[in-house]
């Protein structure tokens, strides 16, 4: 059995912890299991607990009397019963529920408006947030759930539920700490970056590390939502899949990223950033906070042993920058380098296994030119089966990566 440990909130200011006990005095008692999940909630108003599955997610809740049962596909809400009753429709994110109609979103992945079903297309509500996720004139009777970044709010307790914690926007702060960071690496970060690296007068390697200046922030304040800046930074569910392209007009690259079928990137665990120059590829990867990417795609262009930006290039000698100037990123998924002629080459001339070496990760990349078939809408890659110019069996798609010691591996095949 899983024993509860417990929080006081005291609502007003300047007053004892235990003045509730006088009687007329705001009090809240918050309780937690020993997976840090909220479990219980107790006011000077009202009581609530939750109940979770063994995966952590939320599978009931009760508000006084009232209790809400939800059903899970996958990580996402799919029907929720209780006092009323409501089926949630996903696609590329929630689309509708039978209560409260279709959702439509901004940017940042906010819901901003629904819309009734059926063809009147009648706006029902509209949500406006600040930067914190604060609501703007809000509606206590509202029962739409998926407000501010997609997050589910409960109007109980005034906090979204995020799965992995409780985020309040009140204060901008989570009200559990950040499990992720220990000591050994909240200075350096997950994957260490060597500096100075040289060999002393017995022939051994000497170096040391450069702190990662993203771990010593997150990690200074385990509650802190977006490193206290949500307008530059996001805080996604925990996994963030991470997208580069090459931001020049007529080049179609920004397209074929913004509408690709391999991710959604309308996701709030997406994060899209657009380069031009090789200098601003260095300085947005560099700056990359990494310790929870799952898949990269590169939407790149490039040829053997090089990657081209306006007026700049990436490369292993002769280019602006050469891939010696990239820090390491920890990618424990795949990375997708959509750029011509990535996987060609011998190893040491090779983009493909510059980034398996750079990620950790598994690459995939095509030996000759990468082109696209447009459908419904979506962006699919595939080979224009061209080396050097002329049509060749081998340019095609294949997976790079490095084994345990260290050597080269490659594994021809069309994973799309």
């Amino acid at each position: 059995m899983i024993k509860s440990c417990f929080r006081f909130s005291i609502i007003a200011e300047k007053r004892s912890p235990w003045s509730f006990l006088q009687g007329g005095q705001p009090y809240e008692l918050d309780s937690y299991n020993l997976l840090n999940q909220l479990v219980g909630v107790v006011t000077d108003s009202y009581t609530a607990s939750y109940a979770y599955n063994a995966a952590g997610l939320r599978i009931s809740k009760i508000v006084d009397d009232a209790t809400t049962n939800f059903v899970w596909d996958g990580s996402n809400i799919a029907y929720e019963s209780g006092a009323s009753t409501d089926r949630y429709v996903r696609g590329i994110g929630l689309i509708k529920s039978d209560l409260n109609g279709f959702y439509l979103y901004n940017a940042h992945g906010d819901v901003v408006q629904l819309v009734a079903s059926g063809s009147s297309g009648t706006v029902t509500k509209e949500y406006r947030y600040d930067s914190f996720g604060n609501e703007v004139g809000i509606d206590e009777n509202d029962n739409n759930p998926f407000r501010y970044s997609s997050y589910f709010w409960d109007g109980e307790t005034e906090t979204y539920y995020c799965q992995a914690r409780m985020y309040n926007p009140s204060i901008g702060r989570f009200t559990q700490q950040d499990s992720h960071w220990n000591p050994g690496n909240m200075i350096y970060g997950d994957k260490p970056q060597k500096i100075g690296e040289r060999k002393d007068a017995l022939g051994l390697n000497v170096y040391t590390y450069s702190p990662d200046i993203f771990a010593i922030m997150q990690s200074g304040n385990l509650y802190g939502y977006c490193m206290g800046n949500p307008i530059f930074f996001i805080d996604p569910s925990g996994l963030t899949t991470v997208v580069f392209y090459y931001d020049n007009p007529g080049s179609g690259f920004k397209e074929q990223a913004m509408n690709s079928p391999y991710y959604d990137s309308s996701s709030d665990d997406v994060l899209i950033i657009s380069v031009t120059t090789a200098d601003d590829f260095l300085l947005e990867w560099n700056a990359l906070y990494d310790s929870d990417i799952t898949d990269m795609y590169l939407y790149l262009h490039g040829g053997e042993g090089e990657l081209y930006f306006k007026g700049s290039s990436i490369g292993f000698s002769g280019s602006n920058i050469t891939f010696s100037d990239l820090h390491n990123k920890n990618v424990s998924g795949r990375t997708y380098l959509f750029s011509c002629h990535g996987g060609q080459g011998k190893e040491g001339n090779n983009v493909a296994w510059e980034f398996a070496a750079k990620t950790g990760s598994t690459v995939v990349a095509n030996r000759g030119g990468v082109s696209y078939t447009k459908i419904f809408g979506k962006y699919y890659a595939r080979t224009d089966g061209k080396m050097d110019g002329k049509y060749n069996l081998t340019a095609v798609w294949g997976q790079y990566s490095y084994n345990k010691n260290g050597k080269a591996k490659y594994w021809p095949g069309n994973i799309f």
